[in-house]
């Protein structure tokens, strides 16, 4: 069986502590917080467990030099507005491992995700994302992006890179797939 987790928030604590609260299908509430200043991770306990879209809001979205940790998770059907239909990496550091990312759609550009920031990733899938405009998986916009061991398979763009735009970025791809 598949365990369903929606992302419903992202605020401060009363003494101001970061969270993201998650809430599974049965109604258990999680707080997820950082383990150092300005650093969350996500590591479900059971590895099925899935960050999903309620709305069309950023789910995770990551700003002013800020750090991110996703590891066997899955992040799907997701929509956003602009970019990054699942994460928006404004300048952030940011590493997916072992995880999936799948129908997710940004009215815009980065179907999965937009980043300007280092994105690292690692041992996963991202399949079947979609851009209106740039990058149907990832749009990397003077970011630095980094994918090994992965694989990209049935993104999609209408304007350019079905799988990747990479725009006065840097980008390094190791053992890993990319199919239409």
């Amino acid at each position: 069986d598949e365990a369903q987790i929606t992302l419903t928030e992202i605020g401060d604590t009363a003494i101001g502590n970061p969270y993201i609260e998650l809430i599974s299908e049965d109604g258990t509430i999680y707080h997820c917080k950082p383990t150092t200043n300005k650093r969350l991770v996500i590591v479900p306990v059971e590895p099925d467990i899935i960050l999903a879209a309620d709305n069309n809001n950023y789910k995770l979205s990551i700003n002013n030099n800020g750090e991110l940790i996703i590891s066997n998770s899955t992040l799907t059907e997701n929509t956003a507005p602009w970019g990054g239909g699942a994460i928006y990496n404004s300048g952030g550091e940011l590493t997916i491992n072992k995880s999936t990312l799948q129908g997710n759609t940004a009215q815009r550009h980065g179907g999965a995700i937009h980043n300007s920031g280092e994105l690292t990733i690692t041992e996963s899938t991202l399949t079947e994302n979609t851009a209106q405009g740039d990058g149907g998986a990832i749009r990397n916009i003077e970011g630095e992006l980094t994918i090994t061991e992965s694989t990209l398979q049935g993104n999609t763009a209408k304007v350019s890179g079905g799988a990747i735009c990479n725009r006065d970025g840097e980008l390094t791809i190791t053992e890993s797939t990319l199919t239409e």
